[in-house]
């Protein structure tokens, strides 16, 4: 098993708990449940990112495929949904919540796309310094074999999607598919709906280009559009709106608590970070680990 298929040591479940719950792959009675978002395009859910899925009359599209343990359980769900083969499985990011399943379906895809910064830390296997957390290389089989840099567009039975690359926000391989026909956008962990979201400063990522990628996304959105975020329930502009106001007001909260020289501990006992820690900070990262991680990121 590699490595890429195991979560944190007992020391980092010890100290994110409530993320450690999220993505541990090694929970018992894990169901896969599907939500129709449009026509033809569903959402799954179990363990880890999202799975987003594109259904025509003569092939599926996948996007993200959660952990390696799951794959069974989720080619069941989607036989339940399609008989067609999967043409393409997009990775919106390299974590491995998102990619785990990247080698079983391997054999069943037509081709893996990714951003290709994706594809060079798949390869090359990477250090997530904020869970202790490290991946070994993926086999060849398992990374992307068509990658891009700001763009791509795939036709799709009418429907026209689109993979656009928001660049050092979440990762430095973070890509949104946009349904444009459909009006669904799919973000990866560009949004953690309803709760705090990671941002993976050791691999590209960053607090203000993690910003400024919601403010991207309000912008491909509209009232009527359904959003599919990378954890959380489905959702609307509405709640992404909310949820990019919180983490600004937690950012610049936090920036004028550094200027004047505050500390972590301190941060924490301010009311604005309390009210939010009532909101926000109950899902996958607890307030304390969100703000060592937004404090790190802007110093």
């Amino acid at each position: 098993m590699h490595i890429t298929q195991k979560v944190f040591l007992a020391g980092v479940i010890a100290l994110f708990p409530l993320l450690a719950f999220g993505h541990n792959h090694d929970q018992p009675g894990v169901e896969i449940e599907s939500i129709q978002v449009a026509d033809r395009i569903y959402m799954l859910t179990g363990q880890g990112g999202n799975i987003g899925l594109a259904l025509d009359d003569e092939y599926t599209l996948m996007i993200d495929d959660q952990f390696a343990n799951l794959s069974d359980a989720i080619k069941a769900k989607i036989a339940t949904l399609s008989d067609k083969p999967i043409a393409y499985l997009l990775n919106t990011h390299f974590h491995y919540d998102h990619t785990g399943g990247n080698e079983n379906f391997s054999d069943a895809v037509g081709v893996i796309v990714a951003h290709e910064n994706v594809r060079t830390r798949l390869a090359h296997g990477t250090i997530i310094k904020a869970f202790g957390k490290q991946t070994e290389a993926y086999p060849e089989s398992a990374l992307p074999a068509l990658t891009f840099n700001d763009q791509l567009t795939i036709h799709q039975a009418g429907e026209e999607i689109q993979l656009i690359h928001f660049a050092g926000a979440h990762t430095d391989g973070d890509a949104v598919v946009l349904f444009k026909t459909s009006n669904v956008i799919h973000t990866g962990d560009l949004y953690f709906s309803g709760f705090y979201p990671f941002i993976d400063t050791s691999n590209g990522g960053s607090v203000h280009g993690y910003i400024k990628a919601m403010e991207g996304l309000l912008e491909l959105a509209d009232d009527e559009t359904k959003i599919i975020p990378g954890h959380g329930p489905l959702s609307t502009k509405k709640d992404l709106s909310r949820d990019a106001a919180v983490l600004k007001k937690i950012v610049q909260t936090v920036e004028a608590a550094l200027a004047k020289g505050m500390v972590k501990e301190g941060i924490l006992n301010l009311e604005v970070i309390k009210a939010f820690d009532a909101s926000h900070g109950k899902g996958l990262l607890p307030t304390e680990n969100f703000l060592e991680i937004i404090i790190d990121g802007l110093r």
